[in-house]
């Protein structure tokens, strides 16, 4: 089991990662034991009120939930505390997600809400609380699970498990159980795609990725790639690591394909459009990275090659640098990692 952690580990991971890598581990090597750890966990579900965070009239609630139905209440609340807003609530949004927690006592109101129309008692009609054709939002759960262990489940009884992005693996039988109880997930819409190949070198003439490419691309690398960053691939812009050139002005067809896409979360993504950082992909489907004076960045996960330099060698390499640009080292790095400052909320957005 250590041997899979070491492996596992080379790739980068979420901060709670250590825990799904360790429960993964035991599912493929010890089913039975995976089972009764999940079980013992699956015992600790509930609800309480939490006498420690009483404030006056505030009162604490503590609860231990199912993950599908914790997303899906999340979004929920979300969608009540949007409701409230439209509906003229002028609370911040985690006052009006406490709201929408008493809402949910009221069926009827809490669906007038996630409909988008609330009635209006004073003038009889109604109060839209979303804008026509918003739809409202959705708790997403991405599942994976070979076909061959749902044959071995079925004939011989031997529980594989499955694997859930961001959770960790999972039983069968408890993937079951979510599957087929009324209300939670088992009432979601539930799409069963095919097993997409991350290895394909099909490209196309056009800047934006198809949906079976991005999704490759995800699944290749589940985070943002720029060195320590645990931003998931999902929420991630896909960018092209040669930027992109439109085919009418001189660009090459087949731009766009795996080999020269890869996920980088906003912030990243504009450090190496507008900051002049670049970074390639290696073979070994790693991805190396340099600063904007051409300096190699190390992965947090990679060996540190610099771990014999003393620290006044280090300071004095540092204050070189600051004084051949004279500019000090807080002050580039301050300008390069603040870029949500350079390009703003409401700024350009990288195109590649």
């Amino acid at each position: 089991m250590d041997a899979q952690l070491v492996h596992a580990a080379q790739k980068r991971k979420p901060n709670n990662a250590a825990p799904q890598l360790v429960d993964e581990a035991i599912r493929r090597f010890d089913a039975e034991l995976f089972a009764k750890r999940e079980q013992r966990r699956q015992d600790g579900r509930g609800v309480w009120l939490d006498p420690d965070t009483c404030q006056g009239l505030l009162r604490g609630v503590h609860m231990n939930l199912d993950a599908p139905d914790a997303e899906l209440l999340d979004q929920t609340l979300d969608t009540i505390a949007a409701g409230l807003k439209a509906a003229g609530d002028t609370d911040d949004h985690q006052a009006r997600r406490a709201k929408a927690v008493g809402t949910l006592l009221d069926p009827q109101l809490a669906m007038d809400f996630l409909n988008g129309t609330l009635p209006d008692t004073s003038s009889g009609g109604t109060t839209k609380t979303k804008s026509p054709g918003t739809t409202t939002r959705v708790a997403n759960i991405y599942i994976h699970c070979a076909l061959a262990d749902l044959a071995i489940m079925t004939s011989r009884g031997i529980d594989h498990g499955a694997s859930i992005e961001k959770l960790g693996p999972i039983t069968l039988a408890r993937l079951s159980e979510w599957l087929t109880r009324p209300g939670g997930v088992g009432s979601g819409r539930i799409n069963v795609r095919p097993v997409i190949d991350t290895n394909t070198d099909q490209a196309v003439d056009q800047h934006d990725p198809p949906a079976w490419m991005r999704e490759a691309m995800i699944l290749r690398d589940e985070v943002c790639v720029f060195p320590g960053c645990v931003v998931s691939a999902r929420r991630s812009d896909a960018d092209h690591i040669e930027p992109y050139v439109p085919m009418d002005e001189g660009g090459p067809p087949g731009q766009t394909h795996l080999g020269n896409l890869a996920p980088l979360c906003r912030s990243h993504h504009r450090l190496k459009t507008h900051m002049g950082w670049t970074y390639q992909r290696r073979t070994d489907g790693t991805y190396a990275w340099r600063d904007r004076w051409g300096r190699p960045v190390r992965d947090g996960e990679g060996p540190d090659l610099d771990s014999a330099r003393s620290t006044s060698t280090l300071a004095r390499s540092t204050s070189t640098l600051a004084r051949s640009t004279k500019t000090s080292a807080i002050e580039m790095y301050l300008h390069d990692f603040l870029v949500e400052y350079v390009a703003g909320p409401g700024g350009t957005d990288p195109p590649t």
